[in-house]
């Protein structure tokens, strides 16, 4: 899982090293440059618009980045 995730440089390289990852961002402006930007580099990752302080998702994940605040790195 990739928290704070727009606009989505970290979810590209998860997905592009062919890990399954849930990109989660807060922002519906921010998911959309991310979906874009996932749409652009065909890739693929599962998006959720949410809070992470407050989301639960339906599994259990075998590991979460946060980069907060994002460093663009």
């Amino acid at each position: 899982a990739d928290l704070c995730a727009a606009p989505g440089g970290k979810t590209a390289q998860l997905a592009l090293a062919g890990a399954d990852v849930t990109a989660l961002d807060q922002s519906g402006s921010r998911i959309k440059r991310l979906t874009a930007n996932l749409d652009r580099l065909r890739l693929h990752a599962a998006v959720v618009q949410g809070d992470a302080a407050h989301w639960r998702p339906e599994r259990l994940f075998d590991g979460v980045l946060v980069d907060a605040p994002c460093s663009s790195t």
